[in-house]
């Protein structure tokens, strides 16, 4: 039985990334069946990670049904499809791996190399292609910052729906998948998205975008405390980048006795929406109406209402 692996169950994808096994390959995502020892791992202090891409899990270690490299690839040569499952590829690092028949293991390789054993018939300038292609679709993004306090822009980038290429990252309650977040939607039965509200001067906004310009991070920032609320991000790169963009900032959770104020704004213009105002899920701190005005507040004092929008995006005052 394996010690010392939290949060790892039957069920999960793992990747082996230390040592050497008879059935286990470096690199390799695996599904945990019912204990590790099935794989002939022995000992303790192994470490494992979530899989970037869980890969189906075809019964053969070395040879998985898909990747997402195998994937890409058959989709964009179709016609070589078995032979892109024979070589079964997928990234590991800088670098690919691809199953060697003769040798029944997986190798790793540059791409170029990779792509050269697997299109033996395609000539220098096909491979070269080939790679370049590889390099656009999983290398590195070029992305572009922009920050702002207009209420417009609080709500055209909540309202994103393209986002840049996505891959699973660790995260944390301050670096947040934008998978994960609630508001990242389009609340069209409202004028305005709700992090409109965001827009009163007192809030900024900074947010990456790829060159399709589709989002790839966001964090709201209070900007009369130079701190951050929770970053959300699509990528590891992505998170990396927003986090460089807004270091020697600090947390919002770590300041005391401070306030600030959302813009007041209803959420339509019917008798509906009447006393209903805009809103957004707020990470950390306390919304509270306070005095005629909305408010953020970092401590909550006894006797104070709270106001908890949940996802709705707006509280009726």
């Amino acid at each position: 039985m394996i010690r010392n692996l939290p949060n790892i169950k039957p069920g999960d994808w793992i990747t082996y990334k230390k040592g050497k096994s008879k059935s286990l390959h470096r690199g390799f995502s695996y599904r945990v069946e019912h204990d590790l020892s099935v794989h002939g791992i022995k000992g303790r202090g192994l470490t494992f990670e979530p899989a970037e891409a869980p890969i189906p899990y075809s019964g053969d270690p070395l040879r998985p049904n898909s990747s997402r490299l195998s994937d890409w690839l058959k989709g964009l040569l179709p016609e070589y499809s078995q032979q892109i499952e024979e070589f079964a590829p997928n990234n590991h690092a800088k670098e690919l791996m691809v199953y060697l028949n003769h040798t029944n293991k997986r190798v790793p390789m540059t791409p170029g190399k990779a792509f050269r054993k697997i299109f033996n018939n395609f000539p220098d300038m096909g491979i070269e292609t080939l790679v370049d292609l590889y390099k656009l679709e999983f290398g590195p993004e070029e992305l572009t910052f922009q920050r702002s306090k207009d209420p417009d822009a609080f709500s055209q980038v909540y309202r994103m729906t393209k986002s840049s290429r996505r891959s699973n990252f660790s995260t944390t309650i301050w670096n947040k998948s934008l998978d994960n977040s609630c508001m990242q939607k389009k609340y069209n039965s409202f004028k305005h998205h709700p992090a409109y509200a965001y827009g009163s001067g007192d809030f900024e906004i900074i947010w990456g975008e790829n060159r399709q310009g589709h989002l790839a991070c966001r964090t709201i920032v209070l900007s009369k405390e130079n701190a951050y609320f929770p970053m959300y991000a699509t990528s590891k790169q992505a998170m990396n980048e927003i986090q460089e963009v807004t270091s020697g900032m600090k947390p919002v959770n770590s300041i005391k006795d401070c306030y600030a104020k959302f813009r007041l704004e209803k959420a339509g213009d019917s008798y509906y929406y009447s006393s209903r105002y805009l809103l957004p899920y707020v990470d950390h701190g306390f919304p509270l109406f306070k005095d005629n005005e909305l408010i953020w507040k970092s401590d909550w004092e006894r006797g104070e209402r709270v106001l908890y929008p949940g996802t709705s995006g707006f509280v009726s005052i």
